[in-house]
């Protein structure tokens, strides 16, 4: 199985990838301070992306971003 998770936040994201069983397949994309990162940027990344599973931490862009790009199951993670 391969998870694919966008982004983080205080770290959240980072620690639960590092307690995965270690049988599944990680990818971590993170955005930068950019504008074309949290753009055109964000939506070519979750494009490209190819995964069984995809976890997004923000709800508000990136999850809406990846549900209308056609990426399924999707997880969102509402952080404060």
């Amino acid at each position: 199985m391969k998870l694919v998770m966008f982004n983080d936040c205080a770290f959240v994201g980072e620690t639960l990838l590092k307690y995965m069983p270690p049988e599944v397949e990680k990818q971590h994309i993170k955005r930068s301070r950019s504008f074309l990162s949290k753009t055109f940027g964000l939506a070519f990344k979750i494009l490209m992306a190819k995964g069984e599973i995809y976890h997004i931490n923000y709800l508000l862009q990136d999850c809406y971003i990846a549900t209308r790009l056609g990426k399924k199951p999707v997880s969102g993670h509402a952080h404060g």
